[in-house]
C-alpha cells in the first residue's frame, strides 16, 4: 500500500508475508496485554463471543487462536500467490491517470 501511496517501485518478496504475519502476532500480542490489563476482550483473544460466531467451529480456547492464526497465514499466502505469479506486472511502474 505504501508502494501505491508514495510512488515508490517495491517488490514484494515472501519475507513480506512473514513480516506481515509477524506484525499481525506482535500487534496481537500488544492487545493482549491491553486486554489483560483492563478486563476487555478486544479480537476474542481471552474468550470467545456469547453470541454464535465461526469462532465457535475452530475449538476451545486457546485453540481457536492457533487455528485463526493459521487461517490468517494462509491467506497472506494467498493473497501474495498474484504477486508471485505475475512478477512482470508488479514490475511495471503505476500510472496514475487524473
Amino acid at each position: 500500500m505504501a508502494a501505491l501511496v508514495y510512488g515508490s517501485a517495491r517488490k514484494f518478496s515472501h519475507v513480506s508475508v512473514w513480516r506481515a504475519f509477524g506484525l499481525l502476532l506482535g500487534y496481537a500480542a500488544f492487545v493482549g496485554l491491553i486486554d489483560r490489563l483492563s478486563g476487555a476482550n478486544f479480537m476474542f483473544l481471552f474468550r470467545k463471543p456469547a453470541a454464535a460466531s465461526p469462532l465457535d467451529q475452530m475449538g476451545a480456547w486457546p485453540w481457536y487462536l492457533l487455528v485463526g492464526a493459521a487461517a490468517g497465514l494462509a491467506l497472506f499466502w494467498l493473497l501474495w500467490l498474484p504477486v508471485r505469479l505475475l512478477p512482470a506486472a508488479a514490475e511495471r511502474p503505476v500510472e496514475l491517470h487524473h
